[in-house]
C-alpha cells in the first residue's frame, strides 16, 4: 500500500509540483489550502505524513502545526520559503519533525519524506533494554564505570550522547533528536559534528570495553547503543 501524503500550501504551484515529486516517487498525494481541506481529508483519508507551509497567506500555519501535533502523533515536515534559524526552531517547537526551505531540490526534498515516514513506522522508542546492572554513568566525574573493567572519562558531549544511548538501550535514535539534544542545534545533511562524537565514543567503548558495549549505525536514521547479551 502507498503512503498517503497531504500537503498544506496556499500557493497552488506549489502544491502541484511538491505533488508530482511524491507521485512519481511513488507515494499517494492529495493537497490543500488551509486546515479545513488538512482536517477534512483526515476524517476520511487515513495520512502518513502531512507536508506544512507555516506562512500560509490567510491562515496561521503555526496554529495549524499545534492543533495537528496536540491531535496526532503524524510526522511534520514543514516547507516554507523562510530559511532563518528563528523559523526552524519555531517549526520544531511546535512539533514539527523536520524543516525544508524553499526553494528545494527534488531530491532532498524525497529523501526527507522518505526518512520521516521511516522513522514512523520504527516502534516509540522505549527503554525495553534496560541497561545492564553493571554499568553506571557516574555524573559527578563524568565517568562511564563498568564493574569489572573500571572507569573511562568522557567529554561533556560523550556523556550526554552515551546517557542518551542507555536510556534508549537497542532502540535507534534518530541524528535530529541526538543533534538537539546534545549539540543544541538542529542537525541538517553534511554536517559532521555529531558523527564525530559518535565516532569518538565508539572508539573509547571499542578500547575499553569491547565485549560489553557497542554503538551502531542504523542506516538512514542515526545510532543505537547495543549491551552484551541483550540484542
Amino acid at each position: 500500500m502507498m503512503s498517503r501524503v497531504f500537503i498544506v500550501d496556499d500557493d497552488l504551484m506549489s502544491c502541484v509540483l511538491a505533488s508530482r515529486l511524491l507521485r512519481n516517487a511513488g507515494y499517494d498525494v492529495r493537497y490543500g489550502h488551509g486546515s479545513n481541506d488538512l482536517f477534512h481529508a483526515m476524517a476520511e483519508w487515513p495520512l502518513q505524513l502531512v507536508v506544512l507551509d507555516i506562512h500560509l497567506g490567510s491562515e496561521d500555519g503555526r496554529s495549524i502545526a499545534r492543533r495537528l501535533r496536540s491531535a496526532s502523533s503524524i510526522p511534520i515536515l514543514v516547507l516554507t520559503g523562510s530559511a532563518d534559524l528563528q523559523t526552524k526552531v519555531q517549526s520544531l517547537e511546535l512539533g514539527a519533525d523536520d524543516f525544508l526551505s524553499k526553494p528545494f531540490a527534488g531530491k532532498e526534498f524525497i529523501a526527507r519524506v522518505r526518512a520521516l515516514l521511516r522513522r514512523a513506522a520504527l516502534p516509540a522508542y522505549q527503554c525495553g533494554m534496560a541497561p545492564s546492572s553493571r554499568l553506571r554513568l557516574d555524573n559527578d566525574r563524568r565517568a562511564l564505570v563498568v564493574a569489572g573493567v573500571g572507569e573511562l572519562p568522557l567529554t561533556k558531549a560523550e556523556e550526554r550522547l552515551l546517557e542518551l544511548l542507555l536510556t534508549h538501550a537497542g532502540n535507534p535514535l534518530d541524528r535530529e533528536m541526538l543533534s538537539k539534544a546534545v549539540l543544541h542545534r538542529l542537525w541538517h545533511p553534511g554536517d559532521r559534528s555529531l558523527d564525530l562524537h559518535v565516532s569518538n565514543l565508539r572508539n573509547k567503548l571499542r578500547k575499553f570495553a569491547p565485549q560489553v558495549l557497542q554503538i551502531q549505525s542504523v542506516r538512514g536514521i542515526g545510532y543505537r547503543l547495543l549491551i552484551s547479551g541483550e540484542q
